[in-house]
C-alpha cells in the first residue's frame, strides 16, 4: 500500500504543473513515460488511494494535494448542475484516474480490457459521490463505454475479469433503471464462471462518507453504491441483501 501511496502523490503532484490546463491529459501521460510509474500503475494507485480513504479507511495521513487542484477536481466532477458529496477526500484521485482510464481507453491498442475495467469503476465511484441522485452524463458514458467495449469479444481477458466487467455494468444499469440491459449483463456474467445468479434485495444500500474520510454506517447522510458485490463460491448466488 505505501508503494501505491507513493505512486498516487507522484502523479498528482506531475498534475500540479498543469494546473490550469488539465484537460490537457496527454502532458501527464507524456510526464508518466518518463517517470517510474507506468499510467495502467498509475490508475490502479489513484483508485487505490480514494476508495482507502472514502470508504475503506484509515486516512492516508501522508498524501497531500494541493487545495487548488482539489478544487478543479470538484468542479470537473460535477455534472448536469450536481455538484459531488462535499465531504469526499482526494477528488482529485477520482478524477485523474477517470480521465486517464478513458484517454487511454481511446488511444491505447493494449491492455483495451484493462482500461475499460478502470473507466468502468471510476463511473460506478463517480456515481457513488452523487449517492440517490442519477446522473444523465454517467448514464450516458456508460452506455458509450458497453458500446465500445465487450468483454466477451477480448480473448485477453479472463473470465474473473470478464465476470466483474459484466457484473459491475449489470449494477449500474439496475442502479439506472435499465432493467432488461442489466438481466443481459447478469446472465452474461452467470454463463461465464457457470453460475445461476439472481438479484435479492436492495442493490445499491445507500450509506454515508464519515468526516474522517471513509464510510460510516451509522451515518445519516446518502452518498450512493457502497462497494463491489462480494461473490460466494458456490453455483448458485444471490446478489444482494
Amino acid at each position: 500500500m505505501e508503494g501505491q501511496v507513493r505512486n498516487a502523490a507522484l502523479v498528482v503532484g506531475l498534475a500540479q504543473n498543469y494546473l490550469h490546463n488539465l484537460q490537457d491529459i496527454s502532458k501527464l501521460i507524456d510526464d508518466l513515460a518518463s517517470s517510474t510509474v507506468s499510467v495502467i500503475g498509475a490508475i490502479d494507485s489513484l483508485l487505490t488511494c480514494f476508495v482507502r480513504c472514502n470508504f475503506l479507511g484509515p486516512k492516508i495521513e501522508e498524501f497531500h494535494s494541493n487545495a487548488e487542484l482539489e478544487q478543479i477536481a470538484v468542479k470537473q466532477l460535477s455534472l448536469d448542475g450536481e455538484a459531488p458529496y462535499s465531504l469526499a477526500k482526494l477528488p482529485i484521485a477520482l478524477w485523474l484516474s477517470k480521465t486517464l482510464s478513458y484517454s487511454m481507453l481511446n488511444q491505447s491498442t493494449q491492455m483495451t480490457f484493462e482500461y475499460a475495467l478502470f473507466y468502468l469503476e471510476c463511473l460506478y465511484l463517480h456515481q457513488c459521490l452523487f449517492g440517490s441522485r442519477r446522473v444523465p452524463t454517467l448514464k450516458s458514458e456508460l452506455d458509450w463505454l458497453l458500446a465500445k467495449v465487450s468483454p466477451l469479444d477480448l480473448p485477453d481477458a479472463t473470465d474473473s475479469e470478464k465476470f466483474t466487467f459484466l457484473q459491475l455494468s449489470s449494477y449500474l444499469a439496475v442502479f439506472y433503471y435499465e432493467f432488461a440491459l442489466a438481466e443481459t449483463l447478469r446472465t452474461a456474467s452467470g454463463h461465464l464462471l457457470s453460475l445461476e445468479l439472481e438479484f435479492s434485495g436492495t442493490i445499491f444500500l445507500l450509506r454515508g462518507f464519515s468526516r474522517h474520510g471513509y464510510q460510516n454506517e451509522g451515518s445519516g447522510e446518502s452518498s450512493g453504491p457502497t462497494s463491489r458485490p462480494v461473490y460466494k463460491a458456490s453455483n448458485r448466488l444471490r446478489i444482494g441483501n
